[in-house]
């Protein structure tokens, strides 16, 4: 759908240790909300030449939680079975979610983490924490 950007976090993924993303995708990170309203926001923090993307898992009956894009002044209605791909490094966020009895909308964002690149291996990872965290205890 966005083979430019898609091309940029397949670069990316081919640096990055095994352990560090999820398998045959372009991705690092999977952000789960339930039934949330996210701010107005611009995303930090991914790769800024990649892509997110947003999907949707719902049950019951709900309203609202349109994703919005306000500089272009629009909105998508995004549910069950659809997946929406936009630049996250621009203004959005999503409407109000007005549930009619039990409902659930559960949104699924994927994306490469800019600085996953510079991960070592998982164990020199686990080393490296237990290194930092036993200085912070000798420093108390």
């Amino acid at each position: 759908m966005c083979p430019e950007r898609w091309e940029a976090q397949n670069n990316m993924i081919q640096k990055t240790t095994k352990e560090f993303y999820i398998p045959n995708t372009v991705f690092t990170t999977i952000t789960i909300n339930k039934n949330f309203r996210t701010a107005i926001h611009k995303d930090k923090g991914d790769l800024p030449e990649g892509f997110g993307n947003l999907g949707v898992l719902e049950a019951g009956n709900y309203e609202g939680a349109i994703t919005v894009l306000p500089k272009y002044g629009i909105g998508f209605n995004v549910r069950s079975g659809d997946i929406c791909f936009f630049d996250v490094h621009e203004y959005h966020g999503n409407t109000a979610i007005n549930g009619k009895g039990k409902f659930e909308r559960i949104s699924v964002v994927c994306y490469y983490r800019k600085n996953m690149i510079f991960c070592k291996s998982a164990i020199e990872e686990q080393e490296i924490a237990k290194r930092l965290q036993n200085r912070a205890n000798l420093n108390k």
